[in-house]
């Protein structure tokens, strides 16, 4: 990394830097965990292992017997 950034790329799931240098390295930087990975997959399967959010969606009907679905997100602590 010591030539310089020549690219930089920001990625919104999950939140983090796609960086990639003049001597060609390309690597990730979470700017939440604020730590560097060497390729999304390693990324990812860091997120998978420290994430503490349970994360779950589903429908539910309206009262009035309707065929009119409500979808809910719920996102909590594990």
């Amino acid at each position: 990394m010591s030539d310089g950034i020549i690219e930089l790329s920001i990625n919104e799931n999950p939140s983090a830097l796609d960086i990639t240098t003049s001597d060609g390295q390309s690597f990730f930087y979470s700017i939440e965990y604020d730590k560097l990975f060497a390729d999304r997959k390693e990324m990812k399967e860091y997120f998978k292992k420290t994430d503490t959010e349970i994360k779950t969606v589903f429908m539910l009907a309206e009262e009035s017997g309707t065929p009119r679905k409500i979808l809910y997100k719920i996102k909590g602590p594990a």
